[in-house]
């Protein structure tokens, strides 16, 4: 399916978290980090919804619970990137473990929410596509800690498994609440 790949990416939390990240880590302080995660955040929640509208969708209860995630996620995600930056020899090793964690417990709920087991990848190659992202993301977030905690990797790497697996869980409640809510 065409587009596929970009639909999916612009509807999972993931890239919007490292967008988050990106903007904090070039921040000067965790302060400015998080102030910038924060808008970065909330102007692309505004930003896709203003699309949406503009295509037809229906804006509604959505906006507030992404808005109310970005407001949350945004600062803490932000706030991590400028922590590691402005710590470049010993970054704060929960600085490194949030974000990678979020990228693992993406990956993992893709995996319950996709059921990968019940595909047949033969008749539906498409959602190789899906495989790829979870692959993706859980390799991404190990790597994003591997490379920031270079003399704290163990710990590190533990802390980004124990999270990211917690992490899941946290978003199937999340999608249980959104279902709730709509």
């Amino acid at each position: 399916m065409p587009g596929r790949l970009f639909t999916l990416l612009g509807n999972i939390a993931a890239p919007w978290v490292l967008a988050a990240f990106v903007v904090g880590y070039r921040a000067a302080s965790p302060k400015q980090g998080a102030a910038a995660g924060a808008l970065a955040l909330v102007v692309g929640v505004a930003t896709y919804y203003a699309d949406a509208a503009v295509r037809g969708y229906v804006a509604g209860s959505l906006n507030v619970v992404w808005t109310v995630v970005a407001l949350v996620a945004g600062p803490v995600i932000g706030a991590c990137g400028a922590a590691i930056s402005t710590r470049r020899r010993d970054p704060p090793i929960v600085a490194v473990v949030l974000p990678a964690a979020m990228f693992v417990a993406e990956g993992l709920f893709l995996i319950y929410d996709r059921r990968f087991w019940r595909s047949n990848f033969a008749a539906e190659p498409y959602r190789l596509i899906d495989v790829g992202v979870v692959l993706a993301l859980i390799v991404g977030g190990f790597a994003l800690a591997w490379v920031f905690a270079r003399e704290r990797r163990a710990p590190a790497l533990l802390g980004v498994a124990g999270l990211g697996l917690l992490g899941a869980f946290g978003f199937v409640v999340l999608e249980r609440v959104i279902v709730a809510i709509v």
